[in-house]
């Protein structure tokens, strides 16, 4: 599929199992959002004095923490799209289920990458965007293939390689939509000098607003995942149904 045609069947996804989906994306989110509180509000809101510089450490950390979540969320996700392809029904908690059978490998992995990811950003920036790209299909690798730790990132930059752009077209560009919409709303009640009531309504709508575009991402990387090994693999239905045991 070219990059449009990815977006266009990921939106038919989307649309077919939206609330599967947002619900699987759910508890990441409340997670993440109670993770926030605690990094930001609790730590570096409370005093106007704090210096620009000591946010950057915990900007950092929370960052890993939500590649860390997003990861997690995704392999629910893949799981769940993945069932769908061999017209089986499988529920949030089955889904989440199977993420638990392969928690330790897939931990694993994700630690490894988030550190990867992390550092990069710390590095350069660059070097950051560069290891989300290349790491992006670990957690499709782990659920679909059994593959984990140092393992499953090689086979997610060996996918990767050679279609390196259309992955960062695919992955990169929503998650810095989602991240510029998710500051511009965040930000709004600052630069409009709205009441208090006003601006939590605001900060409430940057926490619903990503948990709306997660699960087209989780459609988008999980379509990108079949489309290479289609590519590159010869992958078919019958072989993803020899790798997927079916949910009990």
């Amino acid at each position: 599929m070219t990059i449009v045609g990815i977006f266009r069947y990921s939106f038919a996804l989307y649309r077919e199992n939206v609330v599967k989906l947002i619900g699987i994306v759910a508890p990441g989110f409340i997670l993440g959002s109670v993770i926030y509180l605690l990094i930001f509000e609790n730590q570096l809101n409370l005093t106007e004095s704090t210096p620009d510089s000591a946010a950057i450490p915990a900007v950092f950390v929370y960052g890993a923490i939500v590649v860390f979540l997003s990861s997690i969320t995704t392999a629910a996700g893949t799981v769940a799209i993945s069932e769908r392809f061999l017209e089986r029904e499988v529920g949030i908690g089955q889904a989440y289920l199977r993420v638990i059978d392969v928690l330790f490998p897939l931990l694993g992995s994700l630690m490894l990458a988030s550190i990867a990811i992390a550092a990069g950003f710390v590095l350069c920036f660059i070097p950051g965007v560069v290891a989300y790209v290349w790491f992006c299909l670990t957690p499709a690798v782990v659920m679909i293939e059994g593959e984990g730790g140092v393992g499953a990132l090689k086979r997610s930059y060996v996918t990767i390689k050679g279609y390196w752009s259309k992955a960062f077209f695919v992955v990169v560009l929503l998650a810095i939509i989602q991240l510029i919409a998710v500051m511009f709303i965040f930000s709004l009640p600052t630069y409009l000098g709205v009441s208090v009531s006003i601006n939590v309504f605001f900060k409430f709508l940057s926490i619903c607003l990503p948990l709306a575009i997660e699960p087209f991402k989780i459609a988008t990387t999980t379509m990108l995942y079949y489309d290479l090994r289609i590519r590159k693999e010869g992958y078919t239905l019958r072989i993803m149904a020899d790798e997927i045991a079916p949910l009990s």
